[in-house]
């Protein structure tokens, strides 16, 4: 895999770095700082954060896509409509595709939050509302 992408990755900028770095972090959900650590050993990840902060970078950062709103919109557009969407010419309002994209994870959330007390929620409506036994009736003799 080294040898395919060395020459792209070299010719980079360092911003562009930077952004591959996001990506990483955001499709991965890990810190880069956490992949380098296992990917390689601890000691070449403490390098590389170091270098790292020479540049003004922090590989244990993270990705975070309400810091990140600009690089976000752009990968939605990308996975909603592919790379012909990132065309000057295409009229395409980002701004409501992340948006959208916001509305859904909130959806999501939710959904996990309500999953995570449902059995809470079950156990307590059954004790209150589980059909009791009617009383007896008296023989009044």
């Amino acid at each position: 895999m080294r040898g395919e992408f060395e020459k792209e990755l070299k010719k980079m900028y360092r911003s562009d770095g930077r952004v591959l770095i996001k990506i990483i972090e955001r499709e991965s959900g890990r810190t880069f700082y956490d992949i380098l650590k296992e990917i390689k050993n601890p000691l070449t990840a403490w390098t590389f954060q170091l270098i790292a902060k020479r540049y003004d970078y922090d590989l244990k950062q993270g990705y975070d896509s309400n810091v990140e709103k600009d690089l976000e919109a752009i990968l939605l557009q990308v996975e909603t409509l592919g790379l012909q969407s990132l065309d000057p010419k295409a009229k395409i309002d980002t701004t409501k595709i992340y948006i959208e994209s916001q509305a859904a994870k909130k959806a999501l959330e939710k959904e996990k939050e309500i999953a995570r007390f449902a059995p809470l929620l079950h156990t307590h409506y059954y004790a209150l509302f589980r059909p009791r036994a009617l009383p007896r009736a008296r023989n009044k003799a």
